[in-house]
Parts: structure tokens; C-alpha cells; sequence
């Protein structure tokens, strides 16, 4: 089933299979599973939380979730809100600004350094103008999940999230993790 996928600006895919595909900047296409992983090379990620599967070492198809779009900015701006109401020393770098790693665990994102600064900078634009920080219907269930650990915590958020366990048995707790991760996206 095809992905939908959007380029933060205008691009022509040309993948090593022969397709071709054109991109203009923030507008969704939708593309092949077989050339998904080349376009995510590139940086054209799916709309809104997109589920993707890959293949692992063994070549068992591994489902990966990536969080884009409006719930990533709340997860990211989350984070450095909580971050910012500690005000734990150790948490900031010699710039007073949240260090990246903190960030990272807090949320469950991979983010850069530079995304921090604008993510940074977003956030005290809100703050200024007191307004009220971005949100999402998935939020705080995508979070929730994002801080499970146990097999225990999975077992009991599988059944709160009304997935079978059947679909986690044998997965490894990261993999059992991704399979929560799609469903509380999709809820």
C-alpha cells in the first residue's frame, strides 16, 4: 500500500528502480513501498506520523513508526517545556539552552542540535505572547507509550490501546514499541 509522503521542498525523486517522482514543496504524494526507504534518504518523510515497513537483519519485515508534522512539534515542544519548568541545571548546556540528549529521552525524537535552536526559538516566541503550546489528539498517549520500559508496561498498554497480544508476542521490546506507537498515532 503506498505511503504519503512529503518533501520539505520542491524535488524530483529518481530512484535506482526507475521511478520519478515530482515533489512540490509540502504537498503529499503518495509512494511505492519499494522506494519508500530512498525517499526517506532524502529527506521526504510521511504525512503525520507515518508507519513504514523495513526490513531487519534477518529479513523480517519490522515495522518503524516516524512521528512528522504537527505531533512531532508538540512531542518536541513538550519536552522543552518540561525541560524549562525544572530548571535543573544539569539538564542545560553552557548556552542555558536544553541539551539535546535531554531532549532526545524525554520525548523519543532523534533531533539535531539546529532543531533544537528553532524548536528553542519557537518556544519562547509562545511563551512571550503567552500563548498556549501547540497539541495533538495523540499527544499524550504517544508520550505515554514513548516512556513504557517493562514488559509489564507493554502487556498493560497493549490492553488500554485494545491491541491484541498476539501481535506483540515474540517482538522485542522496541519492536513491540513501534507496533503501540502506529496504533496510538492512529486512535
Amino acid at each position: 500500500m503506498p505511503l504519503e509522503m512529503t518533501a520539505p521542498r520542491n524535488y524530483t525523486l529518481r530512484t535506482k528502480s526507475g521511478h520519478t517522482i515530482k515533489f512540490l514543496a509540502g504537498q503529499p504524494q503518495f509512494v511505492p513501498d519499494e522506494i519508500v526507504s530512498e525517499a526517506l534518504a532524502v529527506n521526504i518523510l510521511p504525512v503525520e506520523g507515518g508507519v513504514i515497513r523495513d526490513t531487519d537483519d534477518s529479513g523480517k519485515g519490522v515495522q518503524k513508526v516516524i512521528i512528522t508534522g504537527l505531533l512531532r512539534d508538540a512531542m518536541l515542544l513538550r519536552a522543552i517545556d518540561d525541560i524549562m519548568r525544572e530548571n535543573d541545571v544539569e539538564n542545560f548546556d553552557a548556552g542555558s539552552r536544553p541539551k539535546v540528549n535531554v531532549i532526545n529521552d524525554r520525548s523519543g525524537l532523534g533531533i539535531t542540535a539546529k532543531e533544537r535552536s528553532d524548536a528553542l526559538e519557537k518556544y519562547r516566541k509562545i511563551k512571550a505572547e503567552q500563548d498556549e503550546l501547540p497539541t495533538h489528539k495523540a499527544l499524550d498517549t504517544v508520550l505515554a507509550v514513548q516512556s513504557l520500559n517493562t514488559p509489564s508496561d507493554f502487556k498493560e498498554y497493549a490492553l488500554l490501546l485494545e491491541v491484541p497480544q498476539e501481535k506483540l508476542t515474540g517482538l522485542s521490546l522496541r519492536e513491540q514499541k513501534q507496533v503501540l506507537l502506529a496504533k496510538a498515532i492512529r486512535s
